[in-house]
């Protein structure tokens, strides 16, 4: 099991990569499995853990993303360890892949789409902007999240200020 584990296998595949700087998947996948401890730990349920990483699974595989839902939602009724089991055995499959930048405007656009209502013309225009350079390469994830967070304090979006894609790890 621990050859499998993504954890490990980024650790092993990156170890250079933490003394030149920090890299976003291996502490997001830390993160992640270390928040969903918490949930067999029964801290909170699998649904709140869900709900909260959602845009976060989103980035790395939306097709599997689906599928935790699924099992998140239980309308199978199993057993709270079939369903603990279950659900951790995509997770992990869903963070042995890598988000890339295509994948995180999905993420933005998705979360963006929470504001449509709420920009401006001009607002949509400069967060299309940063799209493009993020695309690009120009701009860094950070921006692009720092303008979501903050729309969605500033308009009280409840369910996007539990995202925790849209804060960082490292604050």
């Amino acid at each position: 099991m621990i050859g499998s584990d993504p954890c490990i296998q980024l650790v092993r595949e990156r170890s250079s990569a933490i003394h030149r700087g920090y890299d976003e998947r291996l502490f997001t996948t830390i993160f992640i499995l270390d928040d969903y401890q918490k949930v067999k730990m029964g801290r909170y349920s699998l649904q709140t853990f869900h709900a909260r990483q959602k845009y976060v699974l989103m980035a790395f595989q939306p097709e599997l993303l689906k599928e935790l839902g699924r099992i998140a939602a239980n309308h199978t009724h199993e057993s709270k360890a079939r369903l603990l089991e279950d659900y951790e055995f995509n997770l992990r499959k869903i963070l042995n892949d890598k988000p890339n930048r295509g994948s995180h405007v999905n993420v933005c656009q998705h979360i963006a789409g929470y504001f449509k209502n709420d920009w401006s013309s001009s607002e949509k225009e400069i967060f299309n902007k940063q799209l493009v350079l993020y695309k690009e390469g120009k701009v860094g994830l950070s921006v692009l999240k720092k303008r979501l967070a903050f729309w969605a304090s500033r308009l009280d979006k409840k369910y996007l200020l539990q995202q925790t894609y849209l804060s960082s790890f490292l604050s």
